[in-house]
């Protein structure tokens, strides 16, 4: 989020960090998750902490993570 003070919009704004990854808001990236939870859900959510939303890509141990859930049975 950028914050600017008051209504001074002329000035270059404060980036503020949410709760989520970096790139998607906590609250945006769980409101899927009851869904994906059906049992006839065709995707499982996986919280890989302290780990970017690019950063799933790039990072060994995320990756391992993500590999195990995919080779494990349904």
């Amino acid at each position: 989020m950028l914050a600017y003070p008051g209504d001074d919009f002329d000035v270059t704004p404060r980036m503020v960090m949410g709760d989520g990854d970096g790139l998607v808001n906590l609250v945006s990236l769980l409101a899927v998750d009851p869904a994906w939870r059906r049992p006839a859900a065709y995707f499982r959510m996986l919280k890989v902490r302290n780990v970017s939303h690019t950063g799933l890509f790039v990072d060994d141990a995320a990756l391992a993570v993500i590999i195990s859930a995919i080779l494990r049975p349904n």
